[in-house]
């Protein structure tokens, strides 16, 4: 498989999993969205519950209050019908009844049936409020045969409350509403909730949404005081609203998709177009050279400088090497221009190196030129005739191009035994060790940035700069620092004995008409400091 195909692959794949991952996220978000719009709607029923129960609790309350602060006889019929009237004014109170010795003695419908002993049931629990509170009282009427009660008794009053009362909000047909006290017992309800799932959702606090779940509900709980107030409903009750949810959120998913797989299209083509761009800026010529200054770190003189590789745009920018060297070398375009760069060295670089032979000009070397030494031969073509010395041109190989051992100790010794002078660049960042370096003909090693910027800073990695100068030195190495920026990191390079330094500390990479003005200014620099020695 070429790199097309493989790129193409590879954007097929990544279509594939954009347009599954928005369909899942939308089916994801849309879930997450029904389920939240859900639980408002239970939350609102809750807390509209909860406004009903209290207001029938505070007009219970002033029943109980109005009836138990009368001071006239008990049973008397001006006692009933107070009684009587307080029934009608309290929405939800259907009775209230007058208790002496435990012994129901009047009520609001009259006299107890005399042959009749109603006694007064143990309280199921009393409120902080110390109102008696039973969840199944029988009314007196009708003989007990009356649907059950909630009975709260206080001071010899007792007022009997219909339950649904206590829930009776405008609910929809699929939502159940409890009124429960804050232990979990229910006072009153709508739609039949499961009293035992209520308890269970009041009790424990915090933890509604699991309990509920697992009944294959969902719930909202409203909490005051003593009271709580519950709105359930069947998890089916939330397709409607995930559908909806779906009709809105899924187009937005697949429009997401569609502009991702348009970028994505726009990347592959512009990756897949950037091979045909090199082809024909290599045809064009259009590949310029710039030289980055290589400084003598003792005295800052110039001794050459390291070729490198520059791509301007119609527009007037450069392409950054780093995007479009990768590119290059995968589809074997880097051999034609690093060839082109040996021309364009030779060409612009002729008149400064045969005036000056203590210049050298470093030329990086590819991975695959590493290994089959093609190089050497451009190099040798080029060099024919110019007057090059062959000393003056270096090649720096990177260390990726190490992989095969004996391939590479093979072009580099045939380099060596040609006179060319061959650097490690990049040392420390792939996969060169002390055995490669004892094994290898090599002549310098050039400390890659990374290690270089650690100086002065206290980073696990600070001290491996100081150990790679030391190893170098042993195998009598030279040594180049590359990245020197600051003067700080200079003064610790040179007290240390490395020879040459290259950074933005001495100057950017140049053109070559200002490279070649660098030169003279730094060589004039040598020589008048080389005459004022003399004359000291």
């Amino acid at each position: 498989m070429n790199r097309r195909q493989k790129v193409v692959a590879l954007a097929v794949v990544c279509a594939s999993a954009v347009v599954l991952l928005s369909f899942w996220g939308s089916l994801h978000f849309s879930g997450m969205r029904a389920r939240e719009v859900e639980q408002l709607r239970l939350q609102r029923v809750a807390d509209n519950a909860m406004a009903r129960a209290s207001k029938s609790f505070d007009e219970i309350g002033t029943a109980l209050e109005s009836v138990a602060s009368l001071t006239m006889r008990p049973c008397s019929d001006e006692h009933i019908a107070l009684m009587r009237q307080s029934t009608l004014e309290a929405r939800g109170v259907a009775e209230i009844d007058y208790f002496e010795d435990g012994k129901l003695k009047c009520s609001s419908w009259g006299m107890a049936e005399k042959g009749r002993s109603i006694s007064l049931d143990k309280p199921e629990f009393t409120t902080r409020g110390g109102v008696d509170v039973n969840t199944r009282t029988p009314p007196s009427a009708g003989k007990g045969m009356g649907k059950p009660m909630l009975g709260l008794f206080k001071d010899k009053h007792r007022v009997l409350v219909d339950p649904a009362h206590l829930a009776d909000i405008i609910a929809d047909p699929d939502v159940q509403v409890a009124v429960a006290t804050a232990g979990g017992a229910m006072l009153g309800s709508q739609n039949a909730p499961n009293a035992e799932l209520v308890g269970r959702l009041v009790r424990d606090k915090g933890n509604d949404r699991a309990i509920a779940s697992a009944d294959k509900m969902q719930a909202a709980v409203a909490r005051k005081g003593e009271l709580a107030t519950v709105g359930l409903a069947p998890e089916s009750s939330m397709r409607k609203q995930l559908r909806n949810e779906q009709l809105y959120i899924l187009p937005f998913g697949f429009l997401l998709a569609a502009v991702a797989i348009s970028l994505l299209v726009w990347l592959t083509r512009s990756r897949l177009s950037l091979q045909g761009e090199m082809a024909q800026a290599l045809k064009k010529r259009e590949f310029i050279v710039h030289y980055q200054p290589l400084v003598r770190l003792q005295d800052g003189v110039c001794v050459g400088a390291e070729a490198l590789i520059r791509w301007p745009r119609p527009d007037g920018t450069m392409m950054r090497p780093d995007y479009f060297i990768p590119q290059a070398e995968e589809s074997g375009l880097i051999e034609p221009i690093t060839d082109q760069l040996v021309e364009t060295v030779v060409r612009e670089m002729r008149e400064l190196l045969l005036a000056q032979p203590q210049l050298h000009i470093a030329i990086n070397v590819c991975a695959s030129d590493i290994q089959t030494g093609r190089l050497l031969d451009v190099l040798a073509r080029a060099l024919d005739g110019s007057g090059i010395a062959v000393s003056q041109i270096w090649l720096e190989a990177t260390e990726r191009g190490f992989i095969d051992v004996a391939a590479a100790r093979q072009a580099l010794e045939r380099a060596r035994a040609m006179g060319f002078s061959v650097a490690i660049d990049d040392f420390g960042t792939g996969y060169s060790s002390l055995a490669y370096l004892q094994n290898l003909p090599v002549d310098a090693l050039k400390i890659d940035k990374s290690f270089i910027d650690t100086i002065g800073g206290e980073t696990v990695t600070s001290s491996v700069t100081s150990h790679i100068i030391a190893m170098a030195q042993t195998l009598q190495l030279e040594i180049i620092a590359e990245g020197v920026e600051t003067p700080q990191q200079a003064d610790y390079l040179r007290a240390r004995g490395v020879d040459y330094g290259q950074g933005w500390l001495f100057s950017r990479a140049l053109p070559p008409v200002e490279f070649i003005a660098y030169c003279g200014q730094h060589a004039v620099r040598e020589s008048g400091a080389s005459r004022a020695a003399a004359r000291a």
